[in-house]
């Protein structure tokens, strides 16, 4: 059924929504034990400082600059300079001994705690720009402790991270607040990788058994997010980085962009795009030059500047673009009942919304909880859970499919080769009645000859016995070569061909010329019988009935197929009323249909006879 253009517009329509739900602006949140609290509540007062003195004396000559983030709010994303935020620490019952920023890719941190204007405590600065020893506290966020008794006092923070969208979640937390908030965040992030490792896993054996890239692109896909997600959440830096901040800075951006070409690539395949939507297909071709075009050249992108914030947020539009992309034909695909279509939609949905809550979390748009702070994990999670499930169902149809072509193979050989035995016991019972009736009938006679001639010693009677010995050698000579086994395991196909071709044209009757065009001289030795039977028919034929002086016969040997032509000069037929005659053709042609193969005859009374026979080679293969 053709798609209606009421669901190209709801599909249109579902694609404007998602998208619409893009990123905003970087700002400032603020969270006491996960409970969001409005900015104006803690005084939050920003500037926005484009030197690079990261001192506290520093803060003290631009502290009347501070601005108000309740009259003007901050917008944190791609600046060129560094922020100097300013916090009243929130009184409590609860002891809060802890800061967490939310953000695992600060470039540079430091922070103080301020009272009256002095310091009241100094922290040692860090960020993903300085080695992971520089931390405040060994989390792979960053944490800072806070003194006791800060009641009335400020915290001030000096966070840095250019030309880059730096979203900045606060949270404010006690001793227990910050276990639940770490063994939360631990729990999913394990869970989403034990799932992501199960599915690696279980596509290896997928790809060992049937050898299709559509399993090398999926693990690509799941090993690419796997590492993302491990670098995205702060423990790549912490557990493979430690001592290497530039490789922590580039890995994320570098995996977060590789996972589209191979997600692509895998549901192109998965949906055989180019078999049912060709000019789709055709344009996810142009889509991924474009994209890998840009990805090679954002590799190589400055460490800094309007340059690498250019790149990146283009590099940005082209991910939602690729997945937005899948999200388009994986819908088309439901419209045109292409098998998986649903699935790699839902698929590509759930990657698509779970990523738009977590922007809207980071905009402050939707409170925090152990599903918004993770919704990447848990989308992905549910993702991959999905895909594996599909491409297990997959193998599974595949197998019952292979199965059920190989009973059908079997069955369809055991036929054959049931076949093959009938026309040999029928060839048999030709060759037995003539064993009998012509050369029995020919050595009694010359038996009865030589007892003459050892009576009479009449040299008439000895060569008329000799003449009658010779016809008979030949006689028996023709009847070897009708047991073509015996004749091919000593010869081989080719050699036993040109043996029987040299046979016929001997006798006078007809000339035989065989060419072999193919690029192999020998097959499967059961279609090599088939083969050496169809034109030792064909040769009879011609001698026998058609009174044909020359004879052309082409064979054509291929890894996969069977190719026969032969032509003469005889007297012909009505190839549309009749068929040739000779023992075993109507088995032949029963062979050949059986085979799903194919056989034409072309002939006119007076102008010879061309026959045309082609099949496909099928080895023998068993079931365990």
């Amino acid at each position: 059924m053709r798609p209606t253009l009421a669901a190209y517009l709801r599909l249109l329509l579902l694609l404007l929504f998602v998208a619409g739900a893009g990123t905003t602006r970087a700002g400032i949140r603020i969270y006491t034990e996960s409970n969001p609290l409005p900015l104006r509540v803690l005084d939050v007062r920003y500037y926005l400082d484009s030197g690079n003195d990261r001192s506290a004396g520093r803060y003290f000559s631009i502290r009347q600059q501070l601005v108000s983030a309740t009259e003007q709010a901050p917008n944190l994303s791609d600046q060129n300079g560094m922020f100097w935020i300013r916090i009243n620490i929130p009184a409590s019952e609860t002891a809060r001994r802890f800061v967490l920023l939310d953000n695992a890719h600060l470039n540079f941190v430091n922070a103080w705690v301020l009272r009256h204007d002095s310091i009241l405590y100094d922290y040692e600065g860090t960020g993903d720009h300085l080695p992971f020893h520089t931390r405040n506290v060994y989390h792979n966020n960053f944490v800072f402790r806070l003194p006791a008794h800060v009641q009335g006092a400020q915290l001030l923070l000096l966070v840095e991270k250019r030309f880059e969208p730096m979203h900045l979640p606060v949270h404010f937390l006690s001793y227990n607040s910050l276990l639940d908030f770490s063994f939360r965040s631990n729990i999913i992030i394990a869970l989403i990788s034990g799932i992501g490792i199960f599915a690696l896993l279980l596509t290896v054996f997928l790809y060992l058994n049937m050898r299709e890239r559509l399993y090398i692109y999926y693990a690509f896909a799941v090993v690419s997010y796997l590492l993302y997600l491990l670098c995205d959440t702060g423990y790549g830096f912490m557990y493979l980085f430690r001592s290497y901040p530039p490789l922590s800075d580039v890995s994320r951006p570098f995996l977060a962009a590789l996972m589209p070409i191979f997600y692509i690539a895998f549901s192109r395949r998965l949906l055989n795009l180019d078999r049912h939507l060709p000019r789709v297909y055709r344009a996810t071709v142009v889509l991924l030059w474009i994209y890998c075009s840009w990805y090679a050249l954002s590799i190589f992108l400055p460490k800094e500047g309007l340059v690498r914030s250019f790149l990146l947020g283009t590099m940005g539009v082209l991910i939602i673009t690729a997945f937005l992309s899948v999200l388009a034909y994986s819908g088309i695909g439901i419209v045109r009942r292409i098998p998986y279509a649903r699935a790699m939609f839902l698929a590509a949905l759930i990657h698509v919304v779970c990523t738009q809550v977590y922007i809207s979390y980071l905009a402050g748009r939707i409170p925090p909880n152990p599903f918004t702070r993770n919704a990447t994990l848990v989308g992905f999670g549910f993702e991959v859970i999905l895909l594996t499930l599909l491409i297990s169902l997959r193998f599974r149809n595949y197998k019952r499919e292979a199965e059920s072509l190989l009973r059908q193979i079997n069955q369809q050989q055991e036929e054959i080769f049931k076949n093959i035995s009938s026309y040999r016991e029928q060839q048999m019972n030709h060759i037995s009645g003539i064993l009998h009736n012509s050369i029995g009938a020919g050595l009694s006679s010359i038996k009865y000859n030589l007892e003459a001639v050892r009576h009479s010693n009449d040299r008439r009677l000895m060569e008329y016995a000799i003449e009658e010995l010779s016809n008979l050698t030949d006689e028996v000579r023709q009847i070897a070569h009708s047991i073509s086994p015996v004749l091919l395991q000593q010869k081989g196909l080719l050699k036993s061909l040109k043996s029987l071709a040299e046979n016929y044209s001997r006798s006078g009757r007809i000339h035989i010329t065989l060419e072999n065009i193919g690029s192999l001289e020998q097959t499967t030795f059961q279609n090599e019988i088939l083969i050496y039977q169809i034109l030792q028919e064909l040769m009879q034929n011609a001698v026998k009935h058609s009174g044909a002086s020359e004879m052309l016969i082409q064979l054509i040997l291929e890894p996969e197929l069977v190719s026969i032509y032969a032509e003469d000069n005889g007297k012909g037929f009505e190839s549309s009323g009749l068929k040739p005659e000779g023992l075993g053709f109507a088995q032949i042609g029963a062979l050949i249909e059986l085979m799903k193969g194919r056989l034409e005859i072309e002939s006119n009374p007076g102008a010879g006879t061309a026959i045309s026979i082609e099949f496909y080679v099928h080895h023998k293969t068993t079931t365990a």
